[in-house]
C-alpha cells in the first residue's frame, strides 16, 4: 500500500513539475509577443528583451 502511494506521490509531483515549466513556458511566449508588439508600436527595443 504504501509503495502505491509513493507511486501515486511521484505522478502528482512530476505532473505539477510539468505543468510549471508548460505555465512559464507560456508566459514567456506572451511577454516575448509583448515585447515584440511593444517595439513594433513605439519602434524601439528594450536591450533586455523584456
Amino acid at each position: 500500500m504504501r509503495a502505491s502511494a509513493r507511486f501515486a506521490g511521484g505522478i502528482a509531483d512530476a505532473a505539477l513539475f510539468l505543468a510549471g515549466g508548460l505555465a512559464t513556458r507560456i508566459t514567456g511566449t506572451m511577454r516575448d509577443v509583448d515585447g515584440d508588439s511593444l517595439a513594433a508600436v513605439s519602434g524601439y527595443r528594450d536591450p533586455n528583451g523584456f
